[in-house]
């Protein structure tokens, strides 16, 4: 027998909490799940006698899903007639164990006349689910169980007992949950820094904390920025200009530093301070910054300006004075933030849609405005020579795993697609590798190196991906570590960690960067990854973590099971979003253990901590729900 636990199932207009932000624009339906008219694989071997053997089971299963086979191959056909052979009518799922059914990307009206098909009982939305828990766990009382002894006299502690966990995934590395050993990359710890902070301002979680410049580090460290030096292994301390400064943006150039700081009771200010002559100065007030760069001795910054759409301002070091670029090419809603390179600054401008509707370029020395339009143009992320990395805007519910690479010179681009195996043309590059230990979830930004472009990840375990454009390679710089922000200067990629330490790794092509090749460990036995189809179910968000460490957590803190094993199946994503097509095909998964000759690997017990918003909850997951 198999349980399912159906853990904070909740309707829209039910529930009294929610669990993200409301402004996350997820689309609540992903297309169709239809149900065939025959029993799945396992209310069909109910029929059989509870004397049944297994190998007696195993067989009447393969023989009753060979039937099912045929019966998809003819709904399919059907299918085809009804609504024509297209692209779009892509097959998202099959399932044949726990649901007998298929998934389709289809439209509406598609859905109704497929609903006509006599291979069809049923079809129903498939509704965008999310991960679910409730604000407090009860106290369950589980050591009183554990002191219980079964029918052979032992503990009650799950021992042996395999659990399915479809949510988020699983941490296998954590040491409650088997502490997987990820040996990570060579790195150089260049400091160990207190969150000495008065304003309790998370540092970790802010952009461009930490710098690089001609092989330099600049890192805030309390009231003070440090300068590390690489080749002479120093390290010059700066003073804020004033003591009860609090420092939470900053950038060098040569011998200029930059910094954006706030004080209890005034306005936030950028700072200036020269590293030869320790001029020291603010700059300007400003509530709200994108921005902080320097080139050819110029500082540039956005600034809340009345009547004008956060405007670029410009000082200039050698005359000491302030100028702004007018407001007609002011970065607004819908712009990006500016970047600068050399002589010539770039910003996109505000566009009707979710796109920007182009790039403009500004020389500094003539003032000059160049008009330029890629291709789906959103978030310029890096501004380097004449090539601007930017990420796309093409598709508002998968744009950050999209950037383009633009050439201003000659206006061609490079797009960089992650997810896939396969260029659809040429000019276009897509990630290549499936292993475990790699997912693209969320890239939200981007560095141009010389034949390298590093990009940042964010999820739970925010993680740096290399493209090495030579070898036509991706990499992952950070295996164990969690990278809070990252800067880079050729070879050399720096970022802040967990433990608050700064951590410095110098990309070598002739390294391997090769992944861990068995990652399942003696609680986490198996598993597998829905969103990105492959192997590696490790978590991105936290909440099947969470999930799973009071189900059978076993160490530090124990979970409710202890002795229970782990198979994660990951069917939500970062945000802890996912299908109910996905959810289906990890319970069609885990009934399917049941029907091989692997005794140890059955999973007896799933549990699914997630909901779907919507009114009507039929159809589909009634069955699940039923058990």
């Amino acid at each position: 027998m198999m349980f399912v636990f159906r853990s904070s199932i909740y309707s829209s207009n039910k529930a009294t909490n929610t669990y993200l932000p409301k402004s996350v624009n997820i689309p609540q339906i992903n297309g169709y799940i239809a149900e065939f008219k025959n029993s799945p694989v396992t209310v069909h071997l109910k029929t059989l006698s509870n004397e049944t053997s297994k190998t007696k089971i195993n067989i009447e299963s393969s023989q009753y899903l060979d039937q099912l086979l045929i019966e998809h191959r003819k709904a399919k056909k059907d299918i085809t007639t009804r609504i024509g052979n297209s692209e779009m009518h892509k097959i998202l799922q099959e399932y044949y164990f726990a649901f007998n059914g298929i998934a389709l990307d289809v439209s509406p009206d598609e859905a109704q006349k497929i609903k006509q098909s006599p291979f069809i009982k049923n079809i129903q939305p498939n509704y965008t689910v999310k991960s679910a828990l409730i604000s407090s766990v009860p106290l369950v009382h589980a050591d009183k169980v554990w002191s219980l002894r079964d029918g052979l006299g032992k503990s009650v502690t799950g021992q042996s007992i395999n659990v399915g966990v479809i949510d988020t995934g699983v941490d296998y590395t954590h040491v409650d949950l088997g502490h997987t050993l990820i040996q990570d990359r060579p790195f150089e710890k260049v400091a160990a820094v207190p969150n000495s902070n008065p304003y309790e301002l998370p540092l970790l979680e802010y952009d461009y904390t930490i710098t690089l410049d001609q092989g330099r580090l600049a890192y805030i460290n309390g009231n003070k920025i440090n300068i590390f030096t690489f080749s002479t292994k120093t390290t010059r301390e700066v003073n804020l200009l004033k003591s009860n400064l609090t420092a939470i943006r900053i950038s060098l150039k040569g011998n200029i530093l930059a910094y954006y700081a706030v004080e209890m009771g005034l306005s936030p200010a950028v700072y200036y301070y020269n590293l030869d002559t320790n001029e020291h100065k603010k700059i300007d007030e400003t509530i709200i910054i994108r921005t902080l760069l320097i080139s050819n001795e110029k500082i540039f910054y956005d600034k809340d300006v009345p009547d004008a759409y956060s405007p670029v301002m410009i000082y200039d070091v050698k005359s000491g004075t302030i100028s702004m670029i007018d407001k007609g090419y002011g970065v607004g809603y819908g712009g990006s933030a500016p970047l600068v390179s050399g002589d010539q600054l770039a910003f996109s401008i505000v566009g009707s849609s979710y796109c920007s509707e182009k790039l403009v370029t500004y020389n500094l020395d003539t003032g000059q405005k160049t008009d330029y339009y890629p291709p789906y143009i959103r978030d310029l992320s890096d501004f380097d020579g004449n090539k601007i990395l930017y990420r796309s805007c093409e598709n508002p519910n998968n744009s950050t795993n999209i950037f383009y690479l633009y050439d201003l010179s000659d206006r061609t681009y490079l797009k960089i697609t992650f997810g896939s195996s396969t260029a659809s043309s040429a000019g276009e590059v897509k990630s290549n590798y499936d292993g475990y230990f790699f997912s693209w979830p969320h890239l939200t930004y981007g560095f141009i190196e010389n034949g390298l472009i590093y990009f940042y990840q964010t999820t739970s375990r925010n993680i740096i991906i290399a493209y090495d454009q030579i070898l036509q390679r991706y990499v992952k710089i950070n295996l164990n570590k969690s990278a809070w922000n990252f800067t880079s200067e050729g070879n050399k990629v720096c970022f802040t960690s967990d433990d608050f330490s700064i951590y410095c790794h110098d990309y070598d092509s002739a390294y391997s960067y090769s992944l861990p090749t068995n990652i399942f460990n003696n609680k986490v036995i198996s598993g597998y990854n829905f969103i990105d189809g492959n192997n590696d179910p490790l978590d991105d968000n936290g909440h099947g973590t969470h999930v799973t460490s009071i189900i059978a957590g076993n160490g530090s803190m124990q979970g409710v099971a202890p002795g229970a094993n782990i198979a994660a199946y990951k069917v939500l994503d970062y945000e802890g979003y996912g299908k109910q097509s996905d959810v289906l095909a990890a319970i069609d998964k885990a009934v399917n253990t049941l029907y091989d000759d692997n005794l140890s690997n059955d999973i007896r017990v799933l549990n699914l901590s997630l909901g779907v918003d919507c009114q009507d909850q039929g159809g589909v997951f009634n069955v699940l729900w039923a058990g």
